[in-house]
């Protein structure tokens, strides 16, 4: 039987970055995940997520900024926020980044972080008791771990809590799916996102170099159907066709765009965020619509708070003691509960087709 202080499950970028992190800060930490690719999925990272990835001594390659964002919503003129011109000190307002990149850049550095490094192997059965935990594994065979804290880091699908006893999950599906893939568009503007905000869901676009952008958009079940079988030009055609007449004349003419996934939207919380000595973190703890781009960046919050809380000498005794687990609880409930208010209200003013409402949001876009 092996035993370990911390044992973290699932090594995504919330997972790897936390095993770093708290590897930094002098944790002997272990690390199972299952195993199995991260998809190839554009991801928006903030700058305060990438500042702390930097600080961790990851390198996040072929990131690309976003130093405009250009708004629309039906008629009314585009909005565009430039970083240059409102937050000059400001590198960028975020980065584009490629999850299954951002995942293996961060995991690369974990892996020689950590003490114990189990995959593909995952967690089977958790016994609590009122020292530590028991926890079966399965993978290449089974095992027994001991630990005092497990950290559930694996994702919206994830075990750990289910496991753990996490029954009353809030939230459900959007009846939403978001179309991801790549727009070909050689002459689109560098460092430029687009976001059009349609009745049936938003539009985005967001920069990939090369003469392509991202886009996911996010319709009914029928429209993404629809378009997921268009070919690559009428797809194009249909995608750029959405957007504001002053958007397209910044975009130029597509060529075309082709679809990689097609994802159903829902929205997943397990409040609160620990249960005895099990803690979640990023999309195990949270998984939001995509409208507000906070998914990854509220998960990289999560792990700032939980490096920050186990590094205090008071929390080295007994990392999955009440108290400890009952500071990162209240320390991330206000953000995750802002975080989500802000997305689900985003979703609300623009899906709604209300008169008094559609002024509103057309006054404030003017207003801007």
């Amino acid at each position: 039987m092996r035993d370990t202080p911390i044992l973290i499950a699932g090594a995504g970028p919330v997972g790897s970055a936390l095993a770093l992190a708290l590897a930094r800060a002098g944790w002997a930490v272990g690390v199972v995940d299952a195993g199995g690719a991260q998809p190839a999925l554009p991801i928006a990272l903030s700058l305060g997520g990438m500042r702390f990835l930097r600080g961790l001594g990851v390198s996040v390659a072929s990131a690309c900024p976003i130093e405009r964002v250009l708004v629309s919503e039906g008629d009314a003129p585009p909005v565009m926020f430039d970083v240059r011109l409102l937050a000059p000190e400001w590198e960028a307002w975020g980065w584009v980044v490629d999850l299954a990149g951002l995942s293996q850049a961060v995991a690369a550095q974990a892996r020689k972080a950590a003490a114990v490094w189990m995959a593909p192997a995952r967690v089977a059965a958790i016994a609590q008791t009122q020292s530590g935990l028991k926890l079966r594994l399965e993978g290449a065979g089974e095992e027994t771990l001991q630990a005092k804290l497990l950290i559930g880091a694996d994702g919206a699908a994830g075990r750990i809590a289910r496991l753990a006893g996490w029954r009353s999950l809030l939230g459900g599906p959007y009846n939403r799916f978001a179309l991801v893939g790549t727009l070909r568009v050689p002459a689109a503007p560098e460092a430029l996102a687009v976001e059009r905000f349609r009745e049936s869901g938003p539009l985005a676009l967001l920069p990939a170099g090369e003469g392509r952008m991202h886009f996911v958009c996010v319709g009914a079940p029928k429209e993404a159907a629809r378009l997921a079988e268009l070919s690559s030009r009428a797809l194009a055609a249909e995608l750029v066709a959405m957007l504001h007449p002053d958007e397209r004349a910044r975009l130029g003419a597509p060529e075309g765009a082709e679809v990689s996934m097609v994802v159903p939207l829902m929205l997943r919380l397990a409040p609160p965020a620990v249960r005895g000595r099990v803690w979640l973190a990023g999309a195990a703890a949270h998984h939001l619509h995509p409208v507000a781009a906070q998914g990854l960046n509220l998960g990289l919050r999560d792990v700032e708070t939980a490096a920050d809380i186990l590094a205090a000498p008071w929390a080295r005794e007994d990392p999955g003691a009440p108290i400890v687990g009952e500071h990162y609880a209240q320390r991330r409930a206000p953000d995750i509960a802002a975080t989500v208010a802000v997305t689900e209200g985003l979703i609300a003013v623009f899906a709604t087709s209300l008169l008094p409402v559609r002024w509103l949001r057309r006054a404030a876009l003017v207003a801007l």
